[in-house]
């Protein structure tokens, strides 16, 4: 379930649908949307334990906005121009910019049709 806000703020849970990129607001999770990856990087980071781990990020984007994305794992599917749908994400700020984050939880497939965006 994810929160639906309707006219001056307020919000009731709503049945997880996909959702358009500038509905969403810092804090929500279980987040399912369908987006085109625009940009795509990967850095190495080392992790608290001092492991070396991986992340992909980079820039999404629908009919209604772009945004930063953010995976603490390696994924085949976000390539870039690749139209992915992605389910059980969260948002969360960083650096004072809303950003979509995948967990491990977190399911990307790539959609086969051509979405313009």
């Amino acid at each position: 379930m994810h929160r639906a806000y309707n006219k001056h703020g307020f919000f009731s849970f709503a049945e997880s649908g996909t959702r358009e990129l500038r509905c969403m607001q810092h804090g929500e999770s279980e987040i399912n949307t369908l987006c085109r990856v625009l940009e795509v990087s990967k850095r190495e980071i080392q992790t608290r334990e001092g492991k070396k781990k991986v992340i992909v990020h980079g820039i999404i984007a629908d009919d209604t906005a772009k945004l930063p994305f953010v995976s603490g794992e390696e994924r085949e599917e976000l390539v870039k121009d690749n139209v992915v749908l992605i389910e059980n994400a969260y948002a969360r700020r960083w650096k004072g910019l809303l950003t979509l984050y995948t967990g491990k939880d977190t399911t990307v497939r790539v959609i086969e049709e051509d979405i313009g965006y």
